[in-house]
């Protein structure tokens, strides 16, 4: 009772800061009823000897955040965040050495994983489970996971509701559910699918009203920008109301946005004058043709756009390299002021080489006061005079683009929009240039340009000659992404409302290669295949399971013969080592610089040294031992000599600098032999290469 009393006067004392004082009788039962609805359905011990808690309101919503540790740290903490209805929106459990060993292969298939969150989900929300739909990605599971993380969309009168989904992760070991998030709305009136148009009709509205157009893109190769051509919209989250045919804003997608990467110039004297390389050199000749710091403050200050009165102070300036332009260097110049006690500032691009304004943007406090002069129309004229002054030849190769117009909230209720912007997109050879052009702020109450940018890539544009047609294009996109019927939510006259819509499918971009016609991922990069391999000559080999549960988690020699009795070679042996080391990058072996790539991160990771590379040779059993205990990080101990008895009859076969890696690799279940033999110096085959690996990925 002392515990309960005191645990009360603590969140009394935390909410006379947040809520008003006739609200208090309410919280204690309120939060009595969340702390006995989290233990009802989770396993909260007595060991948990510690407790907070902590409430927010929000539109009228209360919600309890429920936090349970223990003092010793050994059970470590429950984390429950559950609203004032009872419904649990958030459900985290972290446990201490909690070790999930990377680079083993999980003891929970993903199917039992997902029976596992959908019992889960019944259990703390039976009200939505029926409504929910698991989302599968069918891309091979990493092997290094320590959680399956699955998705389940909510759906509602069998059309998926996007916006709305839960979140678990549940231990890829022992199937416990560690983590549990819920985005729901609860009091949406979802409209039925009476008098929808058809899909024929979306896809013709969508190709007159969205439309796809041909662009040119940056994507990077390495640490290189490269332009490419591809058919995408310009109206990014556009979708179609599958009731009127206009075009609303989807707002829960999201577009990858340009990153400008910043690198400060800096420059040591070390006293001494060693011998240049010729990127070394390149490096000086580029930095020759710079115009200096104090040059650039000049063309600040006397450049007519920027405005900078002379009371202007300069705070910092640094120079940095444009990553879409590697031969571009910009001074970064930050100014500021003080008047009547009120900061002002202004920062400013310049091209260091042509000392051309590249951006500029001011802040200033702002005017409540001051009158709007000017609406959008007017304040997009002021936009485009203001482009043909600063850029009088570029500003004749843009196009101004209403894509996705702001939300400007007004000052008050009774204001109109104090500012505009607007994006000016380049247009070359009849294609759109995305990133490239002018973004210009217009203040609408003096008319005032706040802020602008130029963006312009000054090398060569890949040609439009090849180009596949827009046809083709349209082809594409709806057999291959296509358009699917979803709700969304629009919120007007601060009411939010459920419409159906008709939308490009979730998590394939709109990004089409203009020459191929292939699909292409956000990042420019062909959509690889995400299926299994599977192999037409391994049925009935001692390695079948394990050649198709590797296959599961990406962890496969390419090609659809696996060829089990032939030898392996090195280079293939090292690649299954290496994805099951890192799925996330893959190789091709038959891309010297990609193979290169490869053997420098096994070096680096100390699995194999620069003596022992030979792509093409066959591995001998003692030599993949070697490259698997150096992956286990046991190569230290492997090397201490004169500690291993080695149980085989062959023994006098293993390499004397190698009995330690045969010893342990035997000891850990990875090589066996047989008739008490292990043949250290056979070749190993691609079926016994293959059962190695899942060996070492099994280990206990």
């Amino acid at each position: 009772m002392k515990k309960k009393f005191a645990l009360l006067m603590v969140l009394t004392t935390l909410l006379t800061i947040l809520v008003p004082v006739q609200g208090f009788a309410q919280y204690d039962k309120e939060l009595e009823n969340a702390i006995t609805k989290a233990k009802s359905l989770f396993d909260i011990s007595e060991s948990y000897d510690r407790f907070s808690s902590n409430l927010s309101i929000y539109n009228g919503v209360k919600t309890y955040t429920l936090n349970w540790s223990d003092s010793k740290n050994k059970l470590g903490s429950i984390l429950v965040t559950i609203d004032s209805n009872g419904n649990i929106l958030n459900y985290n459990r972290y446990k201490p050495y909690d070790e999930n060993s990377q680079n083993r292969l999980p003891k929970i298939s993903k199917n039992d994983a997902v029976d596992a969150a959908k019992k889960f989900i019944a259990k703390v929300a039976p009200d939505i489970s029926k409504d929910l739909l698991y989302t599968d990605s069918y891309i091979p599971i990493p092997v290094g996971i320590s959680d399956y993380q699955l998705y389940f969309v909510r759906t509602v009168n069998g059309i998926p509701f996007p916006a709305n989904y839960v979140n678990i992760s549940v231990d890829k070991n022992t199937g416990e559910v560690k983590s549990y998030y819920r985005n729901w709305n609860f009091d949406l009136v979802f409209p039925d699918k009476a008098g929808i148009i058809s899909i024929d009709e979306a896809q013709k509205i969508y190709r007159e009203k969205i439309s796809l157009n041909l662009v040119y893109k940056f994507k990077y190769e390495g640490d290189t920008p490269k332009i490419y051509l591809a058919y995408t919209t310009l109206a990014d989250n556009k979708a179609i109301d599958a009731k009127s045919g206009q075009i609303v804003s989807a707002s829960y997608y999201y577009g990858i946005m340009d990153e400008m990467g910043r690198k400060t110039i800096n420059a040591m004297d070390s006293g001494s004058t060693p011998e240049l390389t010729p990127v070394e050199k390149d490096a000086i000749k580029e930095m020759s043709e710079i115009i200096s710091e104090q040059k650039a403050e000049e063309l600040a200050r006397a450049n007519k756009f920027v405005k900078l009165s002379s009371d202007y102070k300069l705070n910092s300036i640094n120079l940095y390299k444009n990553w879409t332009d590697q031969t571009q260097y910009i001074w970064e110049l930050n100014f500021s002021k003080t008047v009547n006690d009120e900061p002002y500032y202004v920062n400013v691009g310049i091209d260091a080489k042509t000392g051309e304004i590249t951006y500029f943007n001011r802040y200033t406090p702002d005017n409540e006061k001051a009158p709007v002069k000017y609406n959008q129309e007017q304040a997009l004229q002021i936009a485009k005079d203001f482009l043909k002054d600063i850029q009088p030849e570029k500003s004749q190769q843009v196009e101004y683009i209403e894509t996705n117009p702001p939300v400007v909230k007004p000052l008050s209720e009774d204001q109109k929009p104090r500012q505009y912007y607007f994006n000016f997109t380049r247009k070359a050879n009849g294609a759109y240039f995305i990133g490239n052009g002018f973004s210009v702020t217009v203040d609408a109450s003096d008319g005032e340009i706040i802020s602008y940018s130029c963006s312009w890539y000054n090398g060569q544009l890949p040609s439009v000659d090849n180009v596949i047609t827009l046809d083709k294009a349209y082809e594409v996109l709806f057999s291959k992404i296509g358009l699917q019927l979803e709700y969304i939510t629009l919120s007007q006259d601060q009411k939010t409302q459920a419409i159906l819509v008709y939308a490009t499918t979730p998590g394939k971009a709109v990004n089409i290669d203009a020459n191929t016609g292939a699909l292409l991922g956000y990042n420019g990069d062909a959509i690889a295949e995400t299926k299994t391999t599977e192999y037409s000559d391994i049925k009935g080999s001692y390695a079948e399971k394990a050649i198709k549960v590797l296959a599961e988690y990406g962890i496969a020699l390419p090609g659809d013969k696996f060829m089990p009795d032939a030898t392996i070679k090195q280079k293939e042996f090292l690649y299954l080592l290496a994805r099951s080391l890192n799925p996330y990058i893959d190789y091709n072996l038959n891309d010297q610089k990609s193979l290169d790539s490869m053997y420098n991160y096994l070096v680096n990771r100390g699995i194999i040294k620069d003596e022992e590379i030979s792509p093409e040779s066959d591995v001998q059993r003692q030599d993949a031992a070697k490259y698997i205990i150096r992956a286990l990080g046991f190569n230290k101990v492997a090397d201490i000599k004169g500690i291993f008895s080695l149980p085989f009859k062959d023994a006098d076969k293993v390499k004397p600098d190698l009995r330690g890696y045969m010893a342990i690799a035997y000891g850990l279940n990875i090589m066996r032999g047989s008739n008490g033999y292990i043949y250290p110096a056979d070749n190993l085959t691609r079926s016994q290469g293959i059962m190695v690996i899942y060996n070492y990925l099994n280990i206990d």
